[in-house]
């Protein structure tokens, strides 16, 4: 059951209508910086911003299950490289009620909605370079410039969540930031960063 749920998470991002802006390439991304409060603009705990386009709202959100059959949506930014995870919605509430297909396209208008009146971000999730640490710690990072960067970095292993993520790396300097990689017997084998998480304790 598991892995079907990481499964079937995986193969709809990678099919989701998250698109490129017109025009722009992976070098003028902005140069985000991830912190115990967020990444960028983006806060966990805050707000999603209210200034959204609705067209643009429907091109980048996302819903499905992560771990266990954990229902999540949000939206996928930046050609998938942030994910920014909604504390409430229409599918996750849809979902812990009944058994639902992720059929986005049918959930997307009333989240966006909902998000226009206020909505909280609950996790945010970087997946490429776009964003990095005060100290330049980025995904793609090895465990070893983790170390060096961060001196306390410790590491556990943990359940995947959205696949390939069964170690977590964390530093007292960096509360609410979760450093993932393959396994803890990959990170400290020279393995690199998969996913840097932000979560609120909230």
């Amino acid at each position: 059951m598991k892995a079907f749920f990481v499964n079937f998470f995986l193969v709809f991002l990678a099919s989701s209508l998250v698109a490129k802006e017109e025009g722009m390439e992976e070098t003028r991304y902005p140069n985000y910086v991830i912190t115990e409060k967020g990444v960028g603009s983006f806060g966990v705990s805050k707000n999603l911003p209210t200034n959204l386009s609705e067209k643009d709202f429907l091109e980048h959100y996302f819903c499905g299950y992560i771990g266990d059959g954990i229902p999540v949506e949000g939206l996928s930014l930046f050609d998938g490289q942030i994910r920014v995870f909604m504390k409430s919605g229409p599918f996750q509430r849809k979902a812990r009620s009944e058994a639902v297909e992720p059929k986005c396209a049918s959930f997307a208008p009333r989240a966006f909605r909902e998000a226009k009146k206020g909505v909280k971000i609950s996790m945010i999730s970087v997946l490429g370079a776009i964003a990095r640490t005060d100290k330049g710690i980025a995904v793609g990072a090895t465990f070893k410039a983790l170390k060096e960067a961060y001196p306390d970095i410790a590491v556990h292993p943990v359940p995947s969540t959205m696949g390939h993520d069964e170690c977590v790396a964390t530093s007292k300097s960096l509360p609410n930031v979760r450093f993932f990689f393959e396994s803890c017997k990959e990170a400290q084998e020279g393995g690199t960063i998969v996913r840097i998480d932000v979560v609120t304790t909230k």
